[in-house]
C-alpha cells in the first residue's frame, strides 16, 4: 500500500468546511502511451488511496486500519456511496469522493453525512453543459455550479441520482453558500463552495445536526 502512496501527491490542495476537510489529488499520468481505461482507473484508485488516508489521519490511525465499503443498492457493485467500517471510532465519520479532470476529489466529516462534487472548466463539451441546464431548467445563473451543488446534496442525501435532480431546492444564504432541502425529505443540507484550482468549480453539502436543547 505505501508504494502506491507514493505514486500520488498529497494533496495539491485542501480545504476545511466547518468539521470536514476537502482534498484534491493529482491522479494525472506522465506515460502518454497509457489509455483512457488505464487512465481511468488509475484515478479512481488514486481516489479510494486518498479517501482512506484522509480518514486514517482525521482517526490518529494507521493508513492499514481503515476499511471503507461501498454496495449499490440497484446493482450490488462497489461503486456504491462510501462507508466507513473500520476503525470503529470513525463510523460515524462521513466520507465523500468525485473526479474532474484527472483530480479525484475527497471529502471527510467527522460529523455526519457530507457530499462533494467537482466538475472542470477546462474542456467541457457544450453537449454535456445543455444535457446539465436541461436537468436544471430554472437555473439562470452558472450552470456547473448549480450542478456540483445539486449532486453534492444527493451525495450526502445517499440516494445520488436515483433522485431527480429538479427535487433538490436551493436557497441562497450568500454568493458561496447555499441551504438545501430535497422535496419529501426533511433534512436540511448547508452547500459551500469549495476553492480547490480556478480550473475547478466544487461544491460540499453538509446535513446539519440538529443540535440538542
Amino acid at each position: 500500500m505505501a508504494e502506491g502512496r507514493d505514486r500520488f501527491t498529497w494533496p495539491i490542495a485542501e480545504a476545511r468546511v466547518f468539521d470536514a476537510v476537502i482534498w484534491r489529488i493529482d491522479a494525472s499520468i506522465d506515460d502518454t502511451g497509457q489509455d483512457a481505461w488505464y487512465a481511468r482507473d488509475f484515478r479512481k484508485v488514486a481516489g479510494r488511496v486518498a479517501l482512506t488516508e484522509l480518514v486514517a489521519q482525521l482517526a490518529g490511525v494507521e493508513h492499514g486500519d481503515v476499511e471503507i465499503t461501498g454496495r449499490c443498492p440497484d446493482c450490488g457493485g462497489s461503486h456504491g456511496r462510501p462507508v466507513v467500517r473500520e476503525p470503529r471510532g470513525a463510523r460515524s465519520f462521513g466520507v465523500s469522493r468525485t473526479y474532474a479532470a484527472t483530480s479525484p476529489i475527497v471529502a471527510v466529516r467527522t460529523g455526519g453525512a457530507v457530499g462533494v462534487d467537482a466538475e472542470s472548466r477546462v474542456g467541457m463539451p457544450a453537449a454535456r453543459l445543455e444535457a446539465i441546464r436541461a436537468l436544471r431548467p430554472g437555473c439562470d445563473g452558472d450552470a456547473l455550479r448549480e450542478w456540483t451543488r445539486v449532486e453534492a446534496v444527493l451525495k450526502a442525501d445517499g440516494r445520488g441520482l436515483r433522485v431527480d435532480p429538479a427535487a433538490v431546492r436551493l436557497t441562497p444564504l450568500t454568493s458561496s453558500a447555499a441551504r438545501a432541502t430535497v422535496d419529501g425529505d426533511p433534512r436540511v443540507y448547508e452547500v459551500s463552495d469549495v476553492a480547490l484550482g480556478s480550473d475547478l468549480v466544487v461544491s460540499v453539502a453538509l446535513q446539519i445536526v440538529p443540535t440538542r436543547g
